[in-house]
């Protein structure tokens, strides 16, 4: 996914600059609609790049809580902080994980995947021990309360 996100960006990007840069370039005069179309463009291209590239985070877990990958960094959330794990999907099983706070940015996969506004984390089918991680997820959780 993070191939296909970056991916996008420069797609996108690239079309942005286009409608921008393109007129002035081919014919020397400013297109006010380029411009617009172009901003566009590259607004859409950081909101979809940064989506797909953090759609499926690197999970981590150690005594305190879990750690995610996150633009290339790592988001610590406490065991405390988790809200709750649910597994959707018919065909493609997703886990959604849900803490009291990881980033803004996160409250859209919350508003994607799980119809609230909590700020949320997918757990894809492929992750290779998806099924040890869920489960110590879960004791964690039902230890701290």
């Amino acid at each position: 996914m993070r191939v296909s996100g970056a991916v996008g960006t420069a797609i996108f990007s690239s079309a942005g600059l286009f409608f921008m840069i393109g007129p002035i370039w081919l014919n020397g005069q400013v297109w006010d609609m380029g411009i617009c179309v172009g901003l566009w463009c590259i607004i859409l291209s950081g909101v979809l790049g940064l989506t797909f590239f953090n759609l499926y985070p690197d999970v981590f877990t150690d005594l305190e809580g879990i750690s995610i990958s996150f633009m290339l960094n790592r988001c610590k959330i406490s065991w405390d902080d988790i809200l709750s794990v649910d597994t959707r999907g018919f065909f493609y099983r997703r886990t959604v994980i849900t803490a009291h706070k990881i980033t803004p940015f996160h409250r859209v996969y919350g508003w994607l995947y799980g119809r609230w506004f909590q700020p949320s984390f997918l757990i894809g089918d492929t992750l290779e021990n998806r099924d040890e991680l869920i489960e110590e997820i879960e004791r964690n959780i039902r230890l701290r309360r």
